[in-house]
């Protein structure tokens, strides 16, 4: 008989089932004819008795346990793999597999010492327990508003944030109907004084007026400056004035002659005493912000979408006094403009070596903020300025169409803000001119509130 020559994968292959060439299955045969490695499929699964399927522990007899059975082909357990499903080398998957004893694995033990409660407060500060009915002004609203946020906000603007999380111990929690305070005396005669603010039935009867206009150039101070009195203001770059009822009058009529002049928002949003008005109005403008490989055509690159949100978001909180002489007001502003974009050439080579040249885009944005807190007597006009400052509007490249702000993309943002009667409100619209803007309160977010 002729000897054969056995490869050694062959060899291994043999002692696998069982010492005979004739055993082998045809696919090994067939690899090793050509020179090529045998691959061995992965193990069949055993039917037991009772129909159900399990896994075949590696190298072991057949179930029938006779002398002359072929042991079944499986593959040697990989150590500390934690399953059995067959995985090719270098997939994702067996990562998975091998970390999967981690996440298995009991969650570490705590370090940090922790003691029970005691069941009476601490009272370091001689601090006390008070629960405000804060009804009367809550009942206005429906719940799901959560309208005791706006008593919370004012309490915390009014004694700060790191009272309440140092010592001594300090306790705010509100819900529709009451507001539950732990803190030392002087601490609750300040919230006494801000729910009063609240529920006083008086404070409906004003309400506060704001009206936003834009002026190309900063020089109407100049016929101005003797009817503006100058108030100080926190904010880099902002001035601010207050102004009597009829001088606030005959300035806006002078200010509307002028052919640079442009209102971006009349006086018909008004801001009841404890309420929060939101007006905001953007765009997404969308540009090529990167460039990926394209999954149709591997030898092109596909461009990558950016966007960016192009506008301003108004928000203005008010909250008169409880003698009716002085109204107070948070307000915030954002503006974002886009001036251009600056385009980059890319040179890129495909997987065939051919040179391919693409182009991304870098927005030129200028932005400017406005957050600060203003009190001043009710029957006053407050007038900000931001400066000359980037105003969101119509350009040639396509920015958001509010209308009459320069192709420059600079004026002297001006704020008007006045306290009037409800009743002289009644008519108005909840928005004003040709503002499209929107007027809603967003999700709570405490970053940057106070």
């Amino acid at each position: 008989m002729k000897n054969r020559s056995i490869p050694w994968r062959m060899g291994l292959a043999l002692f696998l089932f069982g010492g005979s060439p004739e055993l082998l299955p045809p696919e090994i045969l067939s690899a090793q004819q050509f020179g090529q490695p045998a691959i061995i499929p992965p193990p069949a699964a055993s039917t037991q008795n009772n129909g159900t399927t399990t896994g075949v522990s590696p190298f072991a007899a057949s179930q029938s346990g006779d002398r002359g059975s072929v042991a079944s082909p499986v593959r040697p357990p990989v150590a500390n793999q934690g399953t059995t499903d067959w995985q090719s080398r270098g997939s994702n998957s067996g990562v998975k597999n091998r970390n999967s004893s981690t996440a298995n694995a009991a969650p570490l033990a705590h370090i940090a010492k922790v003691t029970p409660g005691g069941e009476v407060l601490p009272r370091t500060a001689g601090q006390v327990w008070r629960n405000y009915d804060i009804s009367p002004f809550t009942s206005k609203f429906p719940k799901e508003s959560r309208p005791q946020q706006e008593i919370i906000d004012w309490i915390l603007r009014e004694t700060g944030t790191d009272l309440w999380f140092n010592e001594p111990l300090g306790i705010l929690n509100a819900t529709s109907d009451t507001l539950r305070v732990y803190h030392s005396p002087e601490v609750q005669a300040t919230v006494y004084d801000i729910v009063d603010r609240f529920v006083d039935p008086k404070a409906a009867n004003d309400v506060l007026t704001f009206h936003v206009v834009t002026v190309g150039s900063p020089n109407w101070r100049s016929r101005a400056f003797s009817i503006l009195q100058p108030i100080q203001v926190q904010s880099d770059g902002i001035q601010g004035w207050l102004v009597s009822r009829e001088n606030a009058a005959v300035l806006l009529g002078e200010l509307k002659r002028r052919s640079d002049f442009r209102e971006i928002q009349g006086p018909s949003i008004y801001v009841p005493s404890g309420h929060t008005e939101f007006l905001h109005r953007t765009r997404p403008v969308n540009y090529i912000e990167s460039l990926i490989p394209n999954p149709a055509n591997p030898i092109a690159a596909m461009p990558m979408n950016g966007s960016l949100n192009e506008g301003y978001a108004l928000e203005v909180s008010s909250l008169k006094s409880r003698e009716g002489d002085l109204i107070e007001a948070v307000v915030k502003c954002h503006v974002n403009q886009l001036e251009k974009f600056q385009t980059v050439n890319i040179d890129l080579r495909n997987p065939l070596g051919q040179a391919q040249r693409s182009m991304i885009q870098v927005p030129q944005v200028v932005t400017w903020r406005l957050h600060e807190r203003f009190k001043w007597p009710a029957d006053k006009v407050l007038l900000l300025s931001c400066g000359v400052v980037a105003t969101p509007g119509s350009t040639s490249n396509g920015l958001i169409p509010i209308p009459g702000l320069q192709s420059s993309g600079r004026a002297d943002a001006l704020l008007f803000f006045e306290v009037k009667r409800a009743s002289e409100t009644t008519g108005l619209p909840t928005t004003g001119g040709n503002a499209a803007a929107t007027a809603v309160r967003p999700s709570v977010n405490s970053q940057g509130r106070y």
